[in-house]
């Protein structure tokens, strides 16, 4: 009884994991696709190509404008302080994940928004690495709440509480591998 119940319980958790992965993923691209017809309603994506990284007016490029003030702070090189802060904005609102996969693409040399120092693909390693982001909010409350109800109160009070010690953490160790390799 106990093995069945541990399956049941174990494979609800996994479901929920995925599906808040898939809806996080798909509000990403949504918003994605509206902020792209804003830019080109307005000209805005012009403008953007031509005087920044980014293709077009996207979250990541508002995300990479948000924090890069906080990866200049941490000791990333000025030509990668956007990209880098792309990496952490998306690393936060959708998953550690999907920022990996970003940073597989920034690494390639040949296109023309990638990052410049291998100093900054080491240091985005490690602040990628951890579960700091408003998906894991969910999934704590979604999973462990299933298990516990009446604890979602106390699992949504100090979800961001956890994300943000969780990010200074990774942040932490970016700066710490970053000072190492000089």
């Amino acid at each position: 009884d106990a093995i069945a119940n541990g399956t049941t319980e174990g494979l609800k958790l996994a479901v929920n994991v995925g599906a808040m992965l898939l809806v996080f993923i798909a509000f990403i691209a949504m918003i994605n696709g509206i902020l792209g017809w804003i830019g080109d309603f307005t000209s805005l994506n012009e403008w953007i190509a031509a005087n920044s990284v980014y293709d077009s007016f996207s979250l990541e490029a508002i995300l990479g404008v948000i924090f890069a003030p906080l990866m200049w702070l941490i000791g990333v090189q000025t030509e990668d302080i956007m990209l880098m802060g792309q990496l952490l904005g998306i690393k936060l609102a959708a998953s550690e994940f999907v920022g990996y996969i970003q940073l597989a693409d920034l690494k390639n040399v040949t296109k023309a928004g990638h990052l410049t120092y291998n100093k900054s693909v080491i240091m985005a390693t490690y602040m990628l690495c951890g579960f700091a982001n408003f998906a894991s909010i969910g999934i704590q409350i979604g999973g462990i709440g299933s298990l516990a109800p009446g604890q979602r109160k106390v699992l949504s009070e100090f979800g961001m509480k956890a994300v943000l010690g969780g990010t200074l953490a990774s942040l932490l160790g970016a700066t710490i591998a970053g000072m190492i390799l000089g």
